[in-house]
């Protein structure tokens, strides 16, 4: 069997920017077939919810901005950011929340979605966020990994107002 090599691309050429209207619908799409890859939930009616959630969060252009990572013309990555105040997901009210993360399956491992959590991340330090909050199953170790290279630190229920008290600036909760 021969084996396809993936086109080239580095982190060097790709350009983070905010979505405009048309662009969240895209980037929605892409995080969908992305989760469907990494973290499909185990029914139907589950992946339909996840879909919807998904779409419902790229659409909100009220309380998310979303980030998207351009290679060329192409889209690669999205992420969305929530800044302090406008959803706190369980998370202090001063707390800058991630949410769905995803890169195109030819992106995967090339440092996109590191990227894209660096920009939103750096986005809350700079707003003066006092923490940097996300969720992940505890089943996607890539997440859980870029994520723990990043510093964030699991924490449980409660744990975040503790956190952001000493000065941490970023936390991870597991889904349940």
């Amino acid at each position: 069997m021969t084996r396809l090599a993936r086109p080239a691309m580095s982190v060097a050429e790709i350009v983070i920017r905010e979505a405009n209207t048309a662009e969240r619908r895209q980037a929605a799409d892409l995080v969908i077939t992305a989760f469907s890859v990494t973290a499909s939930p185990p029914t139907p009616n589950d992946r339909a919810a996840l879909a919807r959630a998904i779409t419902d969060g790229y659409a909100d252009r009220t309380h998310t901005t979303a980030l998207t990572a351009w290679s060329g013309t192409r889209l690669v990555g999205a992420i969305l950011y929530a800044a302090t105040g406008a959803e706190s997901a369980g998370f202090p009210a001063d707390w800058a929340v991630l949410r769905a993360l995803g890169v195109t399956t030819d992106a995967v491992g090339r440092g996109i979605g590191t990227a894209l959590t660096v920009d939103a991340v750096g986005r809350g330090m700079t707003e003066g966020a006092g923490g940097i909050g996300l969720y992940t199953a505890d089943t996607n170790l890539r997440a859980r990994h870029l994520y723990a290279a990043l510093g964030f630190v699991v924490m449980s229920p409660g744990q975040s107002s503790e956190l952001a008290r000493a000065g941490f600036l970023r936390g991870l909760k597991e889904d349940s």
